[in-house]
C-alpha cells in the first residue's frame, strides 16, 4: 500500500493505521538514535499524500456541497449544532449528519481540524 492509497480508506481504517504509527513513533521514541529515522519515514509518508483531495478523488472545495460549506463556516465562529441548526432552520440532527460528512470529505476527525483543515484549504 502506498501513501496515497491511506488517503482512500474509509475512516476507521485511516485511524487505526494513525494509531499504529503513533505506537511506532512512540516505540522509537525509547531509542534516541532511531526517533530520526521514524521522523524521516513518517515525514516521507505524508509528502506522498496528495494535497486537497478527497476520497472522490476531486478538490475539496468542489466536493463539499453549499450547505456543508455554511456549516464549516458557522462551525469556525464555535457555533453549537443547536446554534447552527437553529440560524439555517434546520433540524439538530441534520447538522450532526452534515458535519460527519464534512469530516469525511476533510479526512477529519474532530470540528477544531475541520476548521484548521478548511482554513488550510482557503474553504473559509
Amino acid at each position: 500500500m502506498d501513501a496515497s492509497s491511506v488517503v482512500q480508506l474509509e475512516p476507521g481504517k485511516r485511524a487505526r493505521i494513525g494509531e499504529l504509527l503513533q505506537l511506532l513513533y512512540l516505540e522509537a521514541a525509547q531509542d534516541v538514535d532511531e526517533v530520526g529515522h521514524i521522523k524521516t519515514f513518517l515525514h516521507s509518508i505524508v509528502a506522498d499524500l496528495p494535497r486537497g483531495h478527497t476520497h472522490c478523488g476531486t478538490e475539496v472545495a468542489n466536493c463539499l456541497t453549499p450547505r456543508e460549506r455554511n456549516i464549516l463556516r458557522l462551525m469556525s465562529c464555535g457555533q453549537s449544532n443547536k446554534r447552527i441548526a437553529r440560524e439555517l432552520q434546520i433540524a439538530a440532527e441534520t447538522v450532526k449528519s452534515h458535519i460527519k460528512n464534512i469530516f469525511v470529505k476533510l479526512a477529519v476527525q474532530s470540528r477544531a481540524h475541520a476548521v484548521s483543515r478548511a482554513s488550510l484549504l482557503k474553504l473559509i
